[in-house]
């Protein structure tokens, strides 16, 4: 099912990301503490991350950049990954909700989902902390980016999955098939060193996702019995 929009869509999305990254639900607390509490925890930290490292940054100084005791904050996260991992999932949900926001029903599907491919991967290549991990700790992009066990990947390929189903009316094997290239396609020319194409020019981004784009949707792709049909 589609995520809803709105401040109890936004908390169901969230439920429901954490249910199939198998984190636990009751670490999401109420809509005022997450704001005042939960997010300046994860702002703090994503701040440290960049600067200084995952490696290098104590549960002490996250505390200490948020105003609250060491107490309090593993109450709230049990360890540095936990915050890590919280912290993509957010990035994962704030882009999700970006393409549920930025969606017009009279706008053909697949000008979305560049527009989104564009996105990602003009704010993949931006980010302070992704740059980080790529130059300093690249360990990390494979344990929570691009690997098996990552919830970007899981989180992003669900969302655009289910869109899918619901926008462009592809059946639901399709819809993951094709979600799971356009997540995957997206993350390696995110994180990617340019070759060809320069990917540090959304001009040059959307020039290559209107190519790919399609094919990846399986547009114009006909199945032998449906040709069959038609001759």
């Amino acid at each position: 099912m589609a995520p809803t929009e709105g401040a109890d869509g936004r908390k169901t999305m969230e439920r429901t990301l954490l249910e199939a990254l198998g984190l636990p639900v009751e670490d999401v607390p109420p809509e005022p503490q997450r704001r005042t509490v939960r997010d300046r925890i994860l702002d703090v930290a994503t701040a440290l991350f960049a600067a200084q490292g995952i490696s290098a940054t104590t549960m002490r100084e996250i505390a200490a950049g948020a105003g609250l005791s060491r107490a309090w904050l593993y109450r709230q996260f049990a360890g540095r990954d936990e915050i890590v991992q919280a912290i993509i999932v957010r990035e994962a949900r704030r882009l999700t909700d970006d393409l549920l926001a930025a969606d017009d029903p009279h706008r053909p599907v697949q000008e979305a989902v560049t527009g989104t491919f564009v996105h990602v991967v003009t704010e993949l290549r931006r980010n302070p902390l992704i740059n980080r991990f790529l130059s300093h700790e690249p360990h990390l992009v494979s344990t929570f980016l691009v690997g098996d066990a990552g919830p970007f990947l899981k989180v992003m390929v669900e969302a655009l999955a289910a869109y899918l189903e619901r926008r462009a009316a592809l059946a639901p094997d399709r819809a993951a098939v094709a979600a799971e290239a356009i997540i995957r396609l997206i993350v390696s020319t995110g994180l990617s060193a340019t070759a060809v194409w320069d990917f540090d020019d959304p001009a040059q981004v959307r020039a290559f996702a209107e190519q790919v784009v399609p094919a990846l949707m399986g547009q114009g792709h006909h199945h032998p019995a449906e040709d069959a049909q038609q001759s």
